[in-house]
């Protein structure tokens, strides 16, 4: 942590205050959703990066389940409900819960790329158990429709 000794340069203030936000944004950008693009053997350095690595394991363990909530996630790396929310809000931008229904959709669109199961199947399987939010979610998230997305993948 840096401290700033009175008095200051407000123009060191703000320059100080810049910094700290663009690292922010920066480390917002590298964890948002990063496991999807990461080799699995990536190794863990920072705590964040230990934070996050041991949110995608237990995300990678349960995802397919539709009763896996946020208070299990909380539960299950050790975290109350404010602590996580407070911790992944600020390295993501998401709450858990989008974040966990991001991991499911990232989940549905490679199941979808890479295999013959239809969309209900796809969605079943990684945790919706409502197919027309799975939908609404999907062209939201990848800004196309699911039969979309596994039509030309399939094609």
């Amino acid at each position: 942590m840096t401290y700033v000794t009175k008095p200051f340069d407000q123009e060191m203030l703000l320059a100080r205050m810049k910094n700290l936000l663009r690292e922010r944004k920066i480390l917002r950008e590298k964890f948002s959703l990063a496991w999807a693009n990461s080799p699995a053997g990536h190794a863990v350095v920072t705590a964040d990066e230990k934070f996050m690595g041991r949110l995608n394991s237990i995300l990678e363990r349960s995802y397919h389940d539709p009763e896996f909530s946020t208070s299990a996630l909380g539960r299950e790396a050790g975290y109350s409900h404010s602590v996580l929310y407070r911790k992944l809000k600020a390295l993501t931008n998401m709450s858990p819960n989008a974040y966990i229904r991001n991991f499911r959709l990232i989940k549905a669109q490679r199941l979808l790329a890479s295999s013959n199961l239809d969309v209900s199947s796809a969605a079943y399987s990684c945790g919706f158990s409502n197919l027309s939010y799975f939908s609404k979610c999907f062209k939201e998230f990848f800004h196309q429709a699911p039969h979309e997305s596994h039509n030309s993948q399939n094609h």
